[in-house]
């Protein structure tokens, strides 16, 4: 039997993770596309922010958040 997955004009589609770990970096794309919206004073998500979101979550799931995040790190502290 197929899955028939019919959405109401009011309901939002919510991204389906394959694990822990997916959901995990959406998370973490999420508050990346936070803090970048916030840093340039924006009081709303604009395109740019859903592409900011778009390409962290898909630099953490190959692996390559150190280089996505580079500019990042010297604030953080620790490098």
């Amino acid at each position: 039997m197929q899955e028939v997955n019919i959405l109401h004009e009011n309901e939002k589609r919510y991204p389906r993770f394959n694990g822990f770990g997916e959901m995990l970096f959406w998370s973490y794309a999420n508050l990346q596309m936070l803090v970048a919206a916030n840093n340039k004073g924006k009081a709303t998500y604009d395109r740019q922010c859903y592409m900011i979101r778009a390409k962290a979550f898909k630099a953490y799931k190959e692996g390559r958040w150190l280089r996505f995040n580079k500019a990042l790190l010297p604030q953080m502290g620790r490098w």
